[in-house]
Formats: structure tokens, C-alpha cells, sequence
């Protein structure tokens, strides 16, 4: 079976102008904690899915960062 289907994590690259504050600012507006990773001069979000994750969750976090992106 492709591992497409159960892959529950994946990095994803903020914009270089991102608010060098996002992961703090995510936890106190939004209550959500998730990992900003730095890596040769770019930052990555980190998104992990589990089993108590549901989809709200997932598009709680999509709204909040359109919202702290834009």
C-alpha cells in the first residue's frame, strides 16, 4: 500500500517575512502549539496529525495562519 494515505507529519516553509513571533503568537491568540523549526536561514512549520486530531483542529490551524500570514 502507498504511504500517501497514513503519512501524519510534514514540514512546511513559512514566507520569509513571517512574524518572527508566529509560534508564540499562534499559542497565545489561538491556544495552538506547534513547532516553528529553523533551518539554514528559512523557517518550517511542523504539522503532525494523531488520532485525537480532527478535522477542526486541522482547519482551525489553516484559518489562524492565513489570518497571522497575510
Amino acid at each position: 500500500d502507498s504511504p500517501n494515505w497514513w503519512a501524519q507529519m510534514a514540514v512546511i516553509p513559512l514566507p520569509p517575512n513571517a512574524d518572527p513571533h508566529l509560534g508564540e503568537r499562534l499559542w497565545v491568540e489561538e491556544r495552538i502549539e506547534i513547532p516553528i523549526i529553523p533551518w539554514n536561514d528559512h523557517r518550517f512549520i511542523r504539522i503532525s496529525i494523531q488520532a485525537y486530531n480532527t478535522p477542526a483542529h486541522t482547519a482551525h490551524l489553516a484559518a489562524a495562519l492565513t489570518r497571522l500570514l497575510s
